[in-house]
């Protein structure tokens, strides 16, 4: 798989199928996980997880770090919700559209 070849780690490469199971959009990667989802994650990621995206962070320290970067290439930020933006352009090619123009 590409994303073991780059670099990311086994829980974050595990995700992948699970959070796209129904396709590969924003709104998948956004998607609020339900109870039984997050009882299923066998990893602990420092932090309970919320909605999909989650499952592709860890928490060091007091930043989260993305687990499909290389380790020595880590993206990280303070908020979560700022790895969304990463994730779409680096890792699964997902655009976002502008109705404007």
């Amino acid at each position: 798989m590409l994303s073991k070849q780059r670099g990311g780690q086994d829980f974050a490469i595990a995700w992948i199928p699970k959070a796209f199971a129904r396709g590969m959009t924003a709104d998948a990667l956004r998607r609020t996980l339900s109870e039984d989802e997050i009882s299923a994650v066998d990893h602990d990621h420092g932090f309970r997880l919320s909605q999909v995206y989650d499952g592709f962070l860890e928490k060091v320290g007091d930043r989260f770090e993305c687990g499909l970067c290389a380790e020595e290439k880590r993206a990280n930020w303070k908020n979560k919700k700022d790895a969304i933006r990463h994730f779409q352009k680096f890792h699964f090619g997902i655009g976002e559209t502008c109705g404007t123009w």
